[in-house]
């Protein structure tokens, strides 16, 4: 789900292979492509506002990646990647000075790809972290001052806070192994990384999904986590600030969410 021109919109993916785009206003979902029967194992749809441009970015089961263009009926597909562990989750966004759009992959075998994709230039693609740690879900955002935000949330209850300025066009690796960080700060000065918060000791049921966003009028940055009992978490810090972490449980469902 993403806003242009404070329009809702939405991409739905379907277990028939179908891709649909939703929009605030129609009720009628409008078929964007089929994928031939494929089952999706993850999805991310984002917008840039300064070219009226939308974007998806779809995984399948087999782990092929493929990113979709979309401008007004025209829609256009190719092929990122192919990843053989397997695909857990995508996110993706676009940082508004130079229209570039970073999409993060997380596969299975605990790596976080980074593909870039910019206004008439290849593709660029580099591994931008490994976690020993295994992936239940990703999610990606910006903060006012154009700072790329990734949280992973792993297996084992932790979410992870990596924090990237892409301005700085770094080659970045992040090893954490045994929930100890480990980058050469010295070579790059604009990544930081940190533990947001250990899930577990918040609630004992296991994370499912996540989703983040900043807001711009208060610089504060907000993460909400969907857990196996049915509750959804709200986070809320700024910048660095953990110790500052304010989280409380906004919502209770009788089953999982």
């Amino acid at each position: 789900v993403y806003t242009m021109k404070d329009v809702q919109h939405g991409i739905a993916a379907t277990m028939d292979g179908n891709i649909y785009h939703l929009t605030e206003g129609s009720s009628k979902p409008h078929l964007l492509m089929n994928f031939d029967g494929a089952m999706f194992s993850a999805l991310s749809a984002y917008a840039a506002p300064a070219s009226d441009a939308q974007y998806a970015v779809v995984a399948t089961g087999e782990g092929l990646v493929y990113h979709l263009t979309i401008q007004g009926e025209k829609v256009s597909q190719q092929q990122l990647g192919e990843f053989s562990s397997g695909i857990i989750s995508v996110s993706g966004l676009v940082t508004l000075d130079d229209e570039t759009q970073h999409i993060f992959v997380a596969t299975s075998d605990g790596y976080i790809h980074h593909f870039m994709v910019r206004p008439g230039r290849p593709v660029e693609q580099q591994v931008m972290a490994f976690f020993e740690e295994r992936f239940i879900s990703l999610t990606s955002y910006l903060t006012p001052d154009g700072l790329l935000n990734i949280i992973p949330a792993t297996r084992d209850g932790k979410l992870y806070h990596v924090m990237y300025d892409a301005s700085k066009s770094q080659e970045v690796h992040v090893d954490i192994r045994d929930g100890i960080k480990s980058h050469d700060a010295a070579r790059t000065p604009g990544v930081k990384v940190g533990v947001l918060k250990r899930f577990y000791q918040v609630n004992e049921s296991g994370m499912m999904f996540i989703t983040g966003y900043a807001t711009a009028n208060d610089d504060t940055q907000h993460v909400l986590v969907a857990s196996s009992d049915g509750a959804i978490t709200h986070f809320s810090f700024q910048g660095t600030a953990y110790n500052d972490l304010k989280y409380s449980v906004v919502a209770q469902f009788q089953s999982m969410v």
